[in-house]
């Protein structure tokens, strides 16, 4: 009997830590409360310096989000971009930069911690920096607070 239960309680002991073991990475692909997945919208891609170049030649409004993969805000925000982009007017274009990988852009913009936004000039200087939010704040930062009322609220 006390044999049982030894073996129980191992069995039990090694489930839990494989329960709680760390999980491999993946690109962002965001399960929605209706079990859909949900890619990358067309305004949020990943940064290069030719894209950047391109959209500011586009006449586009340029944010830098600065997001590490082992940031749980930064997956939060990642999160409201991929669900909520649509509300975001169809000349702002967010490049999303690895915090821990692209240091010659983070001395650039002078970015010290990871989840932070970068509003980019037409010279490619910062005009705006802050940190942490998501859609609404993007829209408050880029003139468009009017259309929050299009950010589901529900999903943040």
């Amino acid at each position: 009997m006390k044999f049982l239960l030894i073996l129980t309680l191992t069995m039990v002991m090694i489930s839990g830590c494989q329960w709680f073991g760390a999980q491999p990475e993946t690109e962002p692909v965001v399960q929605t409360t209706t079990e859909e997945t949900t890619e990358a919208p067309e305004n949020y891609q990943p940064y290069s310096q030719d894209a950047l170049t391109q959209a500011l030649e586009n006449q586009q409004r340029v944010i830098l989000f600065f997001k590490a993969s082992w940031c749980p805000t930064c997956r939060e925000a990642e999160q409201d971009i991929l669900i909520n982009g649509r509300a975001l007017p169809e000349d702002v274009l967010i490049l999303h930069a690895d915090y821990d990988t692209e240091t010659d852009l983070k001395d650039r913009y002078g970015v010290v911690t990871q989840h932070t936004f970068v509003l980019v000039n037409q010279q490619q200087l910062a005009a705006e920096t802050w940190v942490g939010g998501g859609v609404e704040r993007i829209l408050s930062i880029v003139g468009a607070p009017e259309q929050a009322d299009l950010v589901d609220d529900a999903l943040l």
